[in-house]
């Protein structure tokens, strides 16, 4: 979950990767389906990692997985901010709902009350409904849309300013989620 400044080292056509220095002893490993990202949409069909990033360039990417072993951290470019109800998709406009919440009519009444609650926020931020969203009031859910859209402008706005890598945002701790989760 952390969001990292990397600098790309090296582009592998043949595996569809890149391997981005993040700051750790190993490059992280960029695969293309998760660097589509970067890309227009209408740049995205057929498009390889070399279409995506180049040697040299500047990335702002997520970790996915931990380092393990001799392999080095996996990434995306699809980056993502979880709050307690709402999960904030920069860049990527749009609201979907948990598929854990199976009732159509409810899946339909979030919708609109995060579309009420986002109206002001910004609109090329996308929103992912959580589960805990269901007991939510719109006031809460504002206040985590804003609380997210002030995280993501902070991050934003850091990235411009430091020399790769640098770390920008660092995930909360298990015990830190449990209680945003629970609470």
């Amino acid at each position: 979950g952390n969001i990292v400044v990397g600098r790309v080292r090296r582009v592998v056509p043949a595996t569809n990767a890149a391997f981005v220095d993040i700051g750790f002893e190993r490059a992280g490993f960029l695969a293309a389906r998760d660097a589509i990202s970067l890309l227009s949409s209408e740049r995205r069909a057929n498009a390889t990692i070399a279409d995506c990033v180049r040697e040299g360039e500047r990335v702002l990417v997520q970790i996915t997985k931990d380092p393990i072993g001799d392999k080095g951290a996996q990434l995306s470019a699809s980056l993502s901010l979880p709050g307690r109800f709402l999960v904030l998709k920069p860049d990527s406009p749009g609201i979907s709902v948990s598929r854990r919440i199976g009732d159509e009519s409810e899946r339909d009444r979030l919708m609109r009350s995060v579309a009420l609650a986002t109206a002001d926020i910004g609109e090329r931020f996308g929103y992912i409904v959580r589960t805990a969203a269901t007991a939510a009031t719109g006031e809460e859910l504002r206040e985590d849309a804003a609380y997210l859209a002030q995280l993501w402008h902070g991050i934003d706005a850091a990235r411009l300013h430091c020399e790769p890598p640098a770390m920008l945002h660092q995930d909360l701790t298990l015990i830190e989620r449990v209680l945003r989760d629970e609470s």
